[in-house]
């Protein structure tokens, strides 16, 4: 008889697997995109409260561009801005980004205003893909029991 948590853990694991390897795709994807100057229009070190009740940083970079006489806007450093526990890890990412800097911003080609700061993944991106492959792996485990 089959383990109903079999179906679970593969369900969540498959969901995982398309959201993160989604995002790694598009960081993959934006390395070979065109670029241009980017204005930095803000930067600042925000915080929010996590579900738990704990207090997350996050760098909060907002910047402006071109692409043939057209202008656009953009808020997307390297992916999704996730929290960070620590303040000081978040400013560090905001230093990078002064107010009024330049910075070379990577756009696609197809739709501009899908735009980031730093494209390519960290070995952090594909270590995210434990998570996914260890549900699929329990739940193809207790398909087999």
């Amino acid at each position: 008889m089959n383990n109903p948590a079999s179906y679970i853990f593969l369900s969540i694991g498959l969901i995982a697997l398309w959201g993160i390897g989604g995002s790694i795709s598009r960081k993959r994807r934006a390395t070979a995109w065109p670029s241009t100057q980017a204005t930095i229009t803000k930067s600042k070190t925000s915080q929010k409260k996590s579900n738990k009740g704990s207090t997350l940083y996050y760098p909060d970079i907002s910047y402006s561009f071109e692409v043939h006489g057209r202008a656009f806007e953009g808020n997307d450093i390297r992916g999704k801005a996730e929290g960070i526990s620590i303040e000081s890890m978040a400013q560090k990412i905001t230093d990078i980004y002064p107010e009024g800097s330049e910075s070379k911003v990577f756009y696609n080609p197809l739709k501009p205003d899908d735009c980031l700061l730093e494209p390519g993944c960290t070995k952090g991106d594909y270590l995210m893909l434990l998570i996914p492959i260890t549900a699929i792996s329990i739940g193809i485990f207790l398909l087999s029991k």
